[in-house]
């Protein structure tokens, strides 16, 4: 029945729904709306020049790299989407582990299974919510050859030929979303689920704490050169290499690890 409650959470919608929704909202606002103001202003050229132009404008419009550069926005609201995910984990926090607390055979493992599983599904559905993205963008606009054999130089190569994603954005897109969501936001995710032991009996805690570190982490990786910690690299799709994605994720395990661990020692006396 626990376990039902974990994935069959239906904030994990929200989640499904909500990113996408963003994403094409600004590609709308900040690609879409300019190239109609071309499109219906004033002619300002002969007719043929102007043709000439506004087919231009509608051609780069249409790039993968414009649809995947609002997409990069996972950068700013991963921290949102998470938070969704674990507003059940809060509540659990203080019910069922609450009444469950001494009937548990482990207590510490009960948690941490919670944890894992929570985030598990977090960290899945935030991917296939990113996948459907660029899926749903492969639906409305012709593909367009904008993915060079030199972005793709590392993704795979021991697997696939090295010019197996030139010219297929769908397929290049999809296969660094696996890669990277995948094992960055279940981090993350655990992170958050470990801030939550701490924060669940105040909502705006809950909130707080997770935005403030997301940020405080995103001004240090951008502003003191700390390559492995500057989440738009990886969510760019411009990092693929295979065996250095957990670079990404070992910071925050360990501050997860060291969380947990704290929590048993400083933390419990707190619960009832």
């Amino acid at each position: 029945m626990y376990n039902k409650r974990i994935f069959l959470n239906k904030k994990l919608l929200l989640i499904l729904v909500g990113f996408p929704l963003f994403v094409f909202t600004c590609y709308i606002i900040f690609d879409i709306l300019p190239v109609w103001d071309v499109l219906t202003g004033p002619d300002q050229y002969n007719a043929e020049k102007n043709y000439s132009l506004r087919q231009q404008f509608i051609i780069a419009s249409l790039r993968w790299g414009n649809i995947n550069n609002h997409a990069a926005n996972l950068t700013v609201v991963y921290p949102f989407l998470i938070l969704i995910g674990l507003m059940n984990f809060k509540e659990d926090l203080m019910s069922y582990f609450i009444i469950g607390r001494h009937r548990f055979k482990n207590y510490p493992v009960k948690l941490l299974q919670a944890i894992v599983s929570y985030s598990a599904i977090i960290a899945l559905t935030v991917t296939v919510s990113h996948l459907l993205t660029y899926f749903l963008y492969s639906l409305i606009t012709p593909v367009t050859h904008d993915i060079t054999l030199e972005s793709t130089a590392y993704i795979f190569n021991f697997l696939l030929p090295s010019d197996f994603f030139e010219g297929h954005p769908l397929y290049y897109y999809l296969s660094i979303t696996l890669l990277n969501d995948l094992p960055i936001i279940f981090s993350f995710s655990i992170l958050f689920s470990v801030f939550t032991l701490f924060t669940k009996e105040s909502m705006y805690a809950f909130i707080l704490v997770p935005l403030v570190f997301s940020y405080l982490y995103y001004f240090m990786s951008t502003n003191f050169e700390l390559p492995y910690m500057d989440l738009s690299v990886p969510f760019l799709g411009y990092y693929s290499k295979i065996t250095e994605i957990w670079k990404y994720t070992f910071l925050p395990l360990v501050l997860a690890g060291t969380g947990f661990i704290g929590y048993f020692k400083w933390g419990t006396q707190h619960d009832v």
